[in-house]
């Protein structure tokens, strides 16, 4: 057994290097995309039922929500995009950031060799070469990340102590001040896989982490927001009110959810990558639902 100093070290560079293999992967698939990035989304994201598709396609493509966050702020601002279609984007811009954990839950661990075989091949390639190396590289470090934030955490001393002690709550609060400062909701729903995996933290505190990490994520799009006119400073306070009153009415039911989603069945990882796109997928369908009220809400909350 590793002394709890060297664990604890070993879950924080495991993070590190799932954090930093995410922003090689989204740099690459930033790059590939270009300009036509916003042109997509300045086409296709004013149109509101298309706003959805767009805002998932585009976020699953760049695997990044903030930068989808960020592009939309800056449209609305425009006038480009309208208030209604825009909000209709960052939903789906929530949606698409799930199909990182989907990924990672598989811990495909012997594909990250030929994935960093790849990428040193296509260093060769020239520009278009080196983004495609940024985008093999950085997702075998994602599936390496995770490896060792689970391999790190079983071997804590403190495994299985914390059981009773990491609750729901300390696990929201804890997913959404350190997606927050990281400005990554799937860096945070990897290390509550890599803690429940190896038993650190109960699933109850690791769906908090996962819940939490959907409001902390805001602050990117409160960040781009301020200073703005008055339709960017709606949307990004559409964003949080949105994402806060999904995870409300989500806690009474996280037990049932997290069954639903595996508990169990499927193991710690993949119940939690479940979660994430469960959660999101039901509140797309809920703010579709009601999204006049809502935005009636914003406008009110925002006046002229």
């Amino acid at each position: 057994m590793v002394s709890a100093s060297v664990a604890w070290g070993g879950v924080l560079f495991g993070l590190l290097v799932f954090w930093g293999g995410l922003a090689g992967l989204r740099s690459g698939l930033h790059g590939l995309a270009g300009d036509s990035l916003h042109r997509v989304v300045r086409k296709w994201g004013r149109r509101p039922w298309l706003a959805v598709v767009t805002g998932i396609l585009v976020t699953a493509l760049v695997q990044s929500s903030s930068a989808v966050s960020v592009i939309v702020v800056s449209l609305t601002e425009a006038g480009i995009v309208p208030l209604p279609a825009a909000a209709l984007l960052v939903l789906g811009a929530n949606l698409g950031t799930t199909v990182t954990g989907q990924i990672a839950a598989w811990r495909p661990l012997l594909f990250s060799p030929l994935l960093f075989l790849l990428a040193m091949v296509s260093m060769l390639g020239g520009k278009r070469g080196r983004l495609c190396a940024y985008c093999c590289g950085g997702l075998g470090l994602v599936f390496v990340g995770l490896e060792l934030m689970v391999v790190f955490a079983s071997a804590t001393p403190a495994a299985g102590l914390l059981h009773g002690g990491a609750n729901f709550y300390s696990g929201l609060a804890a997913g959404t001040v350190v997606t927050g400062i990281l400005q990554s909701s799937s860096a945070v729903t990897g290390l509550a896989m890599g803690l429940a995996a190896g038993g650190v933290i109960p699933m109850l505190g690791a769906a908090g982490m996962v819940l939490g990490s959907n409001i902390g994520t805001c602050v990117t799009a409160l960040l781009a927001a301020s200073g703005r006119g008055r339709e960017a400073r709606r949307l990004a306070i559409f964003h949080l009110m949105f994402n806060i009153l999904g995870v409300a009415l989500a806690i009474p039911w996280v037990r049932q959810l997290l069954w639903l989603c595996g508990w169990y069945i499927l193991g710690p990882e993949r119940c939690l990558a479940n979660l994430q796109t469960f959660f999101n997928l039901a509140t797309v369908v809920m703010g579709i639902a009601f999204l006049k009220p809502l935005l009636t809400l914003v406008r009110w909350l925002v006046p002229r």
